[in-house]
């Protein structure tokens, strides 16, 4: 089970990051890719459109869950 989980993972974050450099699923698919990169031609008129898919994707906000980041 763990391992699946692991892999489960790893395929969405390299899915999101095919379809952030434009390789990945095409635009009828929703992607977490697809809306970064959708978001980054908004950055200056709606900064809030990258926060969300950002933050699902963000692997360092599952590491430091429910503890203190050790500096």
């Amino acid at each position: 089970m763990i391992q699946a989980t692991a892999t489960f993972s790893g395929a969405v974050l390299a899915e999101a990051s095919l379809s952030f450099l434009g390789v990945g699923t095409q635009p009828p698919v929703p992607s977490w890719g697809r809306m970064l990169l959708d978001a980054t031609r908004a950055l200056g008129v709606a900064p809030w459109m990258a926060v969300f898919p950002g933050a699902a994707l963000d692997p360092q906000l599952r590491r430091f869950a429910g503890r203190e980041p050790v500096a």
